[in-house]
């Protein structure tokens, strides 16, 4: 069960950090435009 949870959580820290990115990316695009 540990090792699932952890799986699990480093899933979800790696969706936030994508998710974390393409925002930046967005706001970058904006500023450019």
């Amino acid at each position: 069960m540990l090792n699932k949870r952890e799986v699990t959580s480093k899933y979800i820290v790696d969706l936030l950090i994508l998710n974390a990115l393409a925002v930046a990316l967005t706001v970058c695009l904006v500023v450019i435009i």
